[in-house]
């Protein structure tokens, strides 16, 4: 993606992880692909729980291991306190929290299991 997520993908990159992409925009994703080189792109809507499973199916279809978890999936809606929507309020969390959380749960088995992992 950008910002932080496409930092943090270069720098795993270049400390020889294989790095997985994932985010909704397959513009950005392809180009920080590029950028890392050995690296996987995935577009993926992180709210919709079907497309999260999927993804992480695939992610463990090719790794049967993943030592690190990076959850940096965000949005920011650009309002005041008092004009800002439920439906903003509802985004914000579908993608802050429970992104996160279904995220973790997909690969908390494999770091239980290998007594070991970081998200």
């Amino acid at each position: 993606g950008s910002g932080i997520g496409r930092a943090t993908a270069l720098l795993f990159a270049r400390n020889n992880y294989h790095v997985f992409l994932l985010g909704r925009d397959a513009r950005k994703l392809r180009i920080t692909h590029l950028e890392c080189g050995d690296a996987t792109s995935l577009p993926c809507n992180l709210t919709v729980s079907s497309e999260v499973e999927n993804v992480c199916k695939q992610i463990l279809a090719t790794n049967k291991t993943i030592e690190v978890l990076v959850n940096n999936a965000g949005t920011f809606t650009y309002n005041t306190f008092e004009n800002t929507s439920d439906e903003d309020w509802s985004s914000q969390f579908q993608i802050h929290v429970l992104a996160t959380a279904r995220m973790s749960k997909m690969f908390w088995p494999i770091f239980a299991k290998n007594k070991r992992g970081s998200i």
